[in-house]
């Protein structure tokens, strides 16, 4: 089976609204529609396997870490450890 894709959009609110028009639907993260879902607006169907992404973090080279960057970067840091090599 192959989508046939009308629109791409960046804005996951106008993507919401067009399902919400009933002209289509949408894949997106769940955090998007968590309050659509429970106002009752909008149905998630969660996909089986579920889609991941690889993320990544980029900063300027040679700038001094604030504490709060910092302490962010380790927790990411612990996260990944305990997920594995493949994260």
């Amino acid at each position: 089976m192959r989508p046939r894709v009308a629109v791409e959009l960046g804005n996951a609110e106008a993507l919401k609204e067009l399902v919400s028009a009933g002209l289509g639907l949408s894949i997106g993260s769940a955090i998007t529609v968590e309050a659509d879902v429970r106002h009752g607006s909008l149905v998630a169907v969660p996909l089986d396997p579920p889609l991941q992404r690889r993320l990544g973090i980029i900063r300027r080279r040679g700038k001094v870490l604030r504490p709060a960057l910092a302490a962010v970067l380790a927790a990411l840091e612990r996260f990944k450890d305990r997920r594995g090599p493949s994260s």
